[in-house]
């Protein structure tokens, strides 16, 4: 069983970031156990891509050729793993999609909404405005009575 925990994060799309980063280096892992010029040439890409590599090198004990060879219980339940962790990974990036805000709303809906809210800003600026003058009405009649 996978103990895969998903990344913490504010904004759905900043989790789908690293979720989706997550996706590509386990990808990465798969590929780097099954071959050590597969693993390097991903490395190369990564890091020319501006990425910071989490892929083993040929150093590694864990992805190295003795532990990972064809045929031996340790790639097979590695491998696994990383499927099943792949798996996880698509349920969560699936879920995180779904709760992305809606944006079938074209600029023009989204303009004309904007101006029905500038026009009821407007609208309850002056009754402010009306209510204020009010107010200071009452206020200084109710103080020249006091002051009579």
């Amino acid at each position: 069983m996978s103990s895969f925990i998903s990344p913490v994060a504010k904004e759905n799309i900043t989790k789908l970031q690293y979720l989706l980063q997550n996706t590509l280096y386990t990808y990465a892992e798969i590929i780097s156990s099954l071959g050590i010029e597969s693993s390097k040439d991903l490395n190369d890409a990564l890091s020319s891509a501006g990425s910071k590599s989490q892929v083993g090198d040929g150093d590694s004990n864990f992805n190295s050729r003795d532990n990972l060879r064809s045929g031996n219980k340790l790639d097979i339940n590695f491998i696994s793993e990383k499927v099943e962790r792949l798996g996880i990974l698509n349920d969560q990036i699936q879920s995180h999609v779904d709760l992305l805000p809606d944006s079938s709303v074209s600029r023009e809906e989204l303009l004309e909404r904007i101006e029905i809210v500038n026009k009821e800003c407007e609208r309850v600026s002056k009754e402010i405005e009306l209510l204020f003058t009010k107010y200071d009405n009452i206020y200084n009649e109710l103080k020249e009575c006091l002051n009579c």
